[in-house]
């Protein structure tokens, strides 16, 4: 859980109602709020994480990074830096 890796395909939905880039946003949402949620021991302090603007990701909100997968790597790095103890 500790390291980048491919969580799925991002395809579209079977209903057609989530584009693809939805899909990919939200797989990648979904990982990473799993890292969160070990690193900050519960769901809202994670959600409050990815939703604030935060110094080590360049003053941007989490969650909003998460569209690229630049962004996705950065977002991931920074949470496992947090988790080792190694702040910005």
């Amino acid at each position: 859980m500790n390291e980048l890796r491919i969580v799925g395909r991002c395809v579209r939905s079977q209903i057609g109602c989530w584009s693809a880039r939805h899909c990919c946003f939200q797989a990648r949402y979904d990982h990473v709020f799993s890292i969160a949620l070990g690193v900050f021991g519960s769901r809202r302090k994670a959600h409050r994480w990815l939703a604030r603007s935060a110094v080590g990701v360049g003053r941007q909100a989490p969650c909003r990074m998460l569209c690229t997968s630049t962004g996705y790597a950065d977002v991931h790095g920074e949470l496992l830096r947090m988790d080792h103890g190694m702040y910005a």
